[in-house]
């Protein structure tokens, strides 16, 4: 999302056209009061059966931030508001970098991609992230839409 439009979520191209009501409803009911968090709306996803762009983009229709980020990107805050940074990443298991060599896309890894590997190599998903940001990877297309 660009800066101009921080806030203003509706105004994505993805949050235009209709969103099935069942799913608006089960997004406003689950959002908190700082917003829908990423493994809420994953829950989401799974127990109604919509794909995870369509719950972000029924969030963005209704206003409703995307907080929570499970890889620790957007909306990734503690209880208190702070911001946490990611700690130094430490060596990487060879597998790991193969597989994080092997899912660029232009550069760039998939937000579904780091989830893949996570999931693989047993390893928490904010790991994945973290040892993005070593190396200099950014994570591209949010599985939510959020970036």
């Amino acid at each position: 999302m660009t800066h101009d439009k921080q806030g203003r979520y509706s105004q994505k191209e993805s949050a235009a056209g209709e969103h099935d009501p069942s799913l608006v409803q089960a997004v406003e009911r689950a959002a908190g009061p700082r917003g829908l968090s990423c493994a809420v709306a994953e829950e989401l996803a799974a127990d109604l059966g919509f794909p995870p762009n369509d719950v972000g983009a029924a969030a963005d229709s209704r206003e409703i931030k995307l907080v929570g980020c499970q890889l620790g990107l957007f909306g990734h805050e503690t209880a208190d508001g702070r911001h946490p940074a990611f700690g130094p990443a430490g060596p990487l298991a060879p597998e790991m970098e193969r597989r994080l060599g092997e899912a660029l896309v232009d550069g760039r890894l998939p937000c579904a991609a780091a989830w893949a590997i996570a999931a693989d190599l047993g390893v928490e998903r904010v790991e994945v992230a973290r040892a993005c940001e070593e190396r200099g990877i950014k994570i591209s297309s949010c599985q939510l839409g959020a970036f």
